[in-house]
């Protein structure tokens, strides 16, 4: 059995809801392939991240958003 079965598997025996494995959640790296392994560094570094937002000067005002902006439509309205 693959382990991401086992793992749902053992999950749901055990009362809880199924979890979200996202796509291509395994990396393989061979040896030398240094792009491969920039990636995996990456995703493995933003997991890993030890805090989120809220960590900011007192003075500074924290609205629990990003600062990507909404795309606007060019469609008019009739």
């Amino acid at each position: 059995m693959a382990l991401l079965g086992w793992l749902k598997k053992r999950w749901s025996n055990r009362g809880h809801a199924r979890p979200y494995v996202p796509k291509n959640c395994f990396y393989k790296v061979h040896r030398g392939d240094d792009d491969a392994l920039a990636e995996a560094f990456y995703r493995c570094s933003y997991l890993a991240k030890c805090r989120g937002k809220g960590y900011g000067a007192s003075c500074a005002n924290n609205y629990s958003g990003s600062r990507v902006q909404m795309k606007t439509s060019a469609r008019k309205v009739p």
